[in-house]
């Protein structure tokens, strides 16, 4: 979702709202303008009639980063929902429909279902905090593809390279003072090490005298 895609979204839509409501009649044509408005619209309705949410339309119409926060509304109660069946509603469940022929496709659609509602909010998750980054390597790329840029048309200048080796100077100067400034703290270490030795052997000495 770093770019917009609502074929994506529409696709994540309507399949949670079909698992959410099978019986629900929403059209999937998204070929226009209008038809896309529409089926939002839509979406939006009977969720907001059959599961109490409510959707943004607009963030959905984005379909980028936005749009992830609106699919996890249903996707996070169709999760709490699967995880809210219990042993025993599953055996009576069972029990009840055993006659019917499609009653072992119906459970494994049940077990995809919360496995994928499950893959969907973690991915979800993991994609927001990702996203929260975007700003900073945004940054960072462009900045990268200018320097690329600016090499590839300035081939001739010594410009780029000494600008990579002094780039490589101050890492080494960096990591060169990290080394000696951890050098210096395990010297500081054994150094107290040492003293803290001597005071408990003195201690000792002193309890064995007035022993």
């Amino acid at each position: 979702f770093r770019t917009p895609n609502f074929e994506l979204v529409a696709d994540a839509l309507y399949w949670l709202c079909e698992r959410y409501d099978p019986n629900a009649e929403i059209s999937d044509d998204i070929s226009t303008e209008k038809a896309r408005v529409e089926f939002l619209k839509a979406i939006a309705h009977t969720m907001a009639s059959k599961a109490k949410i409510k959707l943004n339309i607009k963030a959905l119409y984005r379909a980028d980063g936005f749009a992830v926060r609106e699919l996890l509304k249903i996707a996070e109660v169709l999760h709490k929902s699967i995880k809210s069946t219990t042993p025993a509603d599953k055996k009576e469940s069972k029990i009840g429909n055993s006659n019917e022929p499609n009653l072992q496709t119906r459970l494994d659609e049940l077990k995809a279902a919360r496995n994928t509602a499950t893959d969907i909010v973690e991915t979800g998750s993991r994609l927001y905090s990702l996203l929260g980054q975007e700003g900073e390597l945004k940054r960072s790329r462009e900045k990268a593809i200018q320097f690329v840029d600016s090499i590839s048309m300035n081939l001739e200048s010594n410009a780029a390279r000494e600008t990579i080796e002094r780039s490589i100077r101050e890492q080494i100067n960096s990591i060169t003072d990290n080394v000696a400034q951890l050098e210096k703290m395990c010297a500081d270490l054994a150094k107290d090490q040492k003293s803290l030795k001597m005071k408990i052997e003195r201690k000792q000495t002193d309890l064995e005298r007035a022993e």
